[in-house]
Formats: structure tokens, C-alpha cells, sequence
């Protein structure tokens, strides 16, 4: 079987882009996470890949790194009074579109509503706002890759959704992922949707500048938390584990986060969620003055800081929730074509089903042609994914959300 790898070797590294540079170790340990086991014929199981981490790196790390932590043992040890659910296989992705833009829409016009009475009310009404979440989770139980798909990120063009529903949509898909029960992924939901809040509180001025923030900025960024709390009520009126979540998602796990320089311990898990989240979105969506990364360099740096910054279990079951090539992703093949994934299969996440968009010379095709990559007929180093690539990346556009149940049912 032909080894498909999801990033450049790491005798080979690319050049540093968008401000990562993502050093061989983590690409290595990221491999590992969706490498498939031994088949017998020299195929890269994890074991094999751990083994090679020993060897080319002999003083970076002197044992593997360890295999991922169960995502049942993950709950069980940090909410013991959860009892882990089962969820049933997700529905088709076509099937699962109408009522998937439904809940986006909603909690899109919700946290607009929300923002608009940050400025009109003492205390914001949050009905509208938790029962958006309702209707998030209940998409993501039916078909997280119909989520995945419609709130892409869409290049030129900016965001399709804002940071909030993005945010929440993905911790429900890590929460999904790791068997919590539908009541935690509420919570989790609506941690993703209120979360920065205070930002809107903020002067535009400082929210919206180009490039890295001053200091000056910076301090008054930091703000937000404590603000964004105070406006929607704090403990009198959230659930203790969402203020906890807003509370903390910028904490970091070695004291270097805000607002309290928490450490260690006394980062809850909630928060410790929450921190995984909150940074792959701002890595991998648009914001003033920044192209997005790749949803495989953002998950790359994420792992680059497990285990200091932010809980390593975490960041491995991340991973494995939304894959190295989530649906919606751009990718180019070692052939220089490049494709949107259309669908990732979780046994063998290093090959997805594409759209592919443009030529070997990245010349976009007249009309897009299916490709998957898990078929035995596809064979040889140019099926293979080469990369991962941000949105818009040279110049693409995220083709019509109509291509999705068209190319769902033709499957």
C-alpha cells in the first residue's frame, strides 16, 4: 500500500509560511497521529514512526513520544460523573445540508442580536443564543462534515461564518469526538459562542488593526475576557462550566496566557478545551492584516506547544476529530493538482475523497473532476497529498455549497 504523508518530509521541510515554522520533531509526531498500522510489507504503522523519531532525533527526544491518550480514558479522567456516549454513525452529508445551514444561519443572526444588545441592555438577553447552540449540536450529531463543509473558511472572500460559530462548531466536534453526552456539548457550544464576546466591546481601532498588535494593544486586548464576562453576567447567569470555558480559553497550561496567568492545574478542562479550539480557528481563519494557514500547519503548531502551552491529550484528540484534511480544505497532490476534500474516511484520514479544481500548473479546470484517493486504482506518488494549503491559496475560491450534495449523491 502506498504511504500517503500530509506533510513534506522532514529531511525537506518547506520554507517558513504565513509565520509558522513548524520544526521535523512535530512533523514526525504529527504523522504519527494518522499514520496507519503495520501491514505486514513495510508500511509506516505508529510504531515504525516512533521508532524513526528515536533515531533521526537522538537529542530531542529521548524515548517516543507517547501514543495518544484513549479519548474514552480523556473523559472518564477529567468529568468521572460523565458516562461517555456512543454516538451512531454520521448521516450523509447531503442529506444533512438543509438543516446544517439552518443552525449556522441561526447562530450567526443570534450572536449578531447578541452584540447589537451589548450596547442597549444592562444584561443581554442569552435565550436566543443557547437555543442556537441547541440547533448546533444537534447538526454536528447528525453529520459534522456537513458543518465542516458549509462554514468553511471561503479565501478571498473572507470568512462565511464568524469566529464564535467557528469556534463552537468545533468544540462540538472535539466533544462529539471524545463520547460526551449531549448536556456537555451544549456547554461546549455555547463556550465557543460566547467566548469573545468582549471584543466587540473594544475600540474597533484595536480589534481590526493590520498586523501584530502593539503592546499598547495587547493590554487592551486582554481585556476582553474579563469584560465580555461581566456583560453577559458571569456566574450569576451562565452554567459553571461555561464561565469557566469563557473564562480561561486564553490560559495557557505553563502561565504564559491571560487574564489570570493560571497554570497548571488550575486550568480546568473546560478551559483546556476551550485554549485548543480558540487557537486552531485563529490560525486557520481570516483576520485583519492575515492570511489564514493551512488547517494541517495550524494543527502542527498546536502540537508543537502540547504538553506546555496547551494539554497534549487534547491536541492529539483535536486532531483526530477534524483531521489532518478537514472537508472543505484545500490540498495539492504530488501532481501539482490541487483539490477541495469532499469527504475523509476515519481509517484512513491521509486519504480523502476530492473535488479537484485545477491542472498539474494549477490552471483551474473548466469542470472539476472526483477523485478518491482510497481507491485501489489510484496508485503512485502523484495521488498522493502532498500538502495541505490555506484558504484562497493561489487565488482559488471555495467552489458553490450547491457542489456538495451534487458530488454527495454522484458518490
Amino acid at each position: 500500500m502506498s504511504a500517503v504523508h500530509p506533510a513534506p518530509s522532514a529531511d525537506a521541510a518547506p520554507p517558513r509560511r504565513h509565520g509558522l515554522n513548524i520544526d521535523p520533531q512535530t512533523r514526525l509526531r504529527f504523522r504519527a497521529l494518522f499514520a496507519e498500522p503495520e501491514d505486514g510489507n513495510g508500511g509506516r504503522g505508529l510504531q515504525a514512526l516512533l521508532a524513526r523519531l528515536r533515531t533521526v532525533l537522538p537529542g530531542r527526544s529521548s524515548r517516543p513520544a507517547d501514543p495518544p491518550l484513549p479519548a474514552r480514558d480523556l473523559v472518564t479522567g477529567w468529568l468521572p460523573q460523565v458516562q461517555p456516549a456512543a454516538w451512531p454513525p454520521a448521516a450523509p452529508v447531503a442529506e444533512a445540508i438543509p438543516a446544517t445551514e439552518q443552525a449556522l444561519d441561526e447562530a450567526e443572526a443570534a450572536l449578531a442580536a447578541l452584540r447589537r444588545d451589548l450596547h442597549a441592555a444592562d444584561l443581554p438577553p442569552l435565550g436566543r443564543v443557547q437555543a442556537a447552540a441547541d440547533g448546533v449540536v444537534d447538526a454536528m450529531l447528525l453529520c459534522p462534515d456537513a458543518m465542516a463543509w458549509l462554514a468553511r473558511p471561503r479565501g478571498r472572500a473572507g470568512e462565511a461564518y464568524s469566529h464564535g460559530v467557528l469556534c463552537a462548531m468545533h468544540l462540538v466536534a472535539l466533544g462529539r469526538h471524545l463520547g460526551l453526552p449531549r448536556e456537555p456539548l451544549r456547554k461546549l457550544c455555547q463556550i465557543g459562542l460566547l467566548a469573545d464576546v468582549g471584543m466587540h466591546l473594544l475600540p474597533p481601532e484595536v480589534v481590526l488593526r493590520a498586523g501584530r498588535p502593539t503592546p499598547a494593544d495587547q493590554s487592551v486586548i486582554r481585556e476582553h475576557v474579563m469584560m465580555g464576562l461581566s456583560a453577559l453576567g458571569g456566574s450569576t447567569r451562565l452554567a459553571p462550566e461555561v464561565r469557566d470555558g469563557i473564562a480561561q480559553h486564553h490560559e495557557r497550561l505553563d502561565g504564559s496566557g491571560y487574564p489570570e496567568g493560571a497554570r497548571g492545574s488550575a486550568v480546568g478542562i473546560w478551559g483546556r478545551m476551550a485554549a485548543v479550539v480558540d487557537g486552531y480557528v485563529t490560525l486557520a481563519s481570516r483576520r485583519p492584516g492575515n492570511r489564514p494557514v493551512a488547517p494541517q500547519d495550524a494543527l502542527m503548531s498546536l502540537l508543537a506547544h502540547a504538553g506546555a502551552r496547551f494539554y497534549a491529550p487534547l491536541v492529539e484528540q483535536f486532531a483526530r476529530a477534524i483531521g489532518p484534511f478537514p472537508v472543505g480544505s484545500l490540498v495539492e497532490l504530488g501532481s501539482g493538482e490541487i483539490g477541495v476534500v469532499l469527504e475523509r474516511s476515519p481509517d484512513r484520514p491521509l486519504e480523502p475523497r476530492l473535488l479537484v479544481l485545477t491542472d498539474a500548473r494549477h490552471e483551474t479546470l473548466a469542470r472539476p473532476v472526483e477523485r478518491d484517493l482510497r481507491s485501489a486504482a489510484i496508485d503512485g506518488g502523484g495521488a498522493r497529498v502532498k500538502r495541505g494549503l490555506h484558504a484562497g491559496a493561489f487565488g482559488l475560491s471555495a467552489p458553490d455549497r450547491a457542489v456538495m450534495p451534487a458530488a454527495a449523491r454522484a458518490a
